[in-house]
């Protein structure tokens, strides 16, 4: 996914632009700060980012679109980066209600919220708790909708049993566990600085919260929230495509046509 996009800025005048925003000290429910970058003026872009990710992941879009006249933001995820870790919070209704609250003291409204992975299930479950009316579209990357896992009413679903060792083979060795599962979601060329810079991110975030997320993420089930965000006319099914795991890369590796 590059940084060129379909969206069409708000203008913004120049005195706007010069315009020092003030500082705002995101905190959650339960007394979390969250960090976070806003960069830019115009119609706001809300990114949220991937499993064990921080914000940091979303820098090669943020920066180009911040100079075509849109106001970027992104967070860290709380047990990620530079976000507060309480050790717990780590469900995904929390999750959303973390979203929620960047959303509403930084008075985002008509936002256009862009999520991977993780990201993209934050953003729906956000949906399903919270409305749209401060939303006026999703991106969703990479999600996990339908479920990931596989049960009763999702046959096609991964088995449980690989989600487990997962846990467990980080659990043991993450750094290893790292490395040794890195490379397919990298496109071949994609450079060594920058493999080594996601590879330091992984592990800023706390080794709880990477567990606890990854348990979070594969066994959620977004499809009531999915229900509740249908529109009259919706057309779900003209946007399916198949996903093909050898084209899966990073958000700043070119995607090809």
């Amino acid at each position: 996914m590059t940084a060129q996009t379909n969206l069409k800025s708000v203008a913004v005048d120049s005195n706007q632009r010069a315009r020092p925003k003030t500082k705002v000290t995101i905190t959650t429910d339960d007394g979390l700060c969250l960090y976070h970058k806003d960069w830019g003026a115009g119609a706001p872009i809300l990114f949220v980012h991937a499993w064990s990710m921080n914000s940091d992941f979303w820098e090669y879009q943020m920066v180009p679109l911040a100079t075509q006249g849109f106001r970027c933001i992104a967070y860290d995820r709380r047990g990620n980066g530079r976000s507060d870790d309480s050790g717990d919070g780590y469900d995904l209704d929390t999750l959303a209600d973390d979203l929620a609250t960047v959303i509403e003291q930084l008075d985002l409204r008509d936002a256009t919220l862009v999520g991977h992975s993780l990201g993209a299930n934050e953003i729906v479950r956000y949906l399903g708790r919270h409305g749209s009316a401060r939303v006026k579209r999703a991106v969703l990357v990479a999600g996990g909708t339908p479920p990931l896992m596989k049960r009763d009413d999702n046959p096609d679903g991964v088995d449980p049993a690989y989600f487990a060792a997962t846990r467990a083979a980080l659990m043991k060795d993450r750094a290893k566990w790292l490395d040794d599962n890195s490379a397919p979601f990298f496109v071949a060329d994609t450079s060594p600085g920058i493999l080594q810079w996601t590879r330091t991110m992984m592990m800023q975030s706390s080794l709880r919260a990477m567990v606890a997320m990854n348990r979070a993420f594969v066994e959620c089930d977004l499809r009531p929230d999915l229900q509740k965000n249908r529109r009259p006319g919706d057309d779900h099914s003209r946007h399916r495509r198949r996903i093909d795991p050898d084209r899966v890369c990073p958000p700043y590796a070119k995607i090809p046509a």
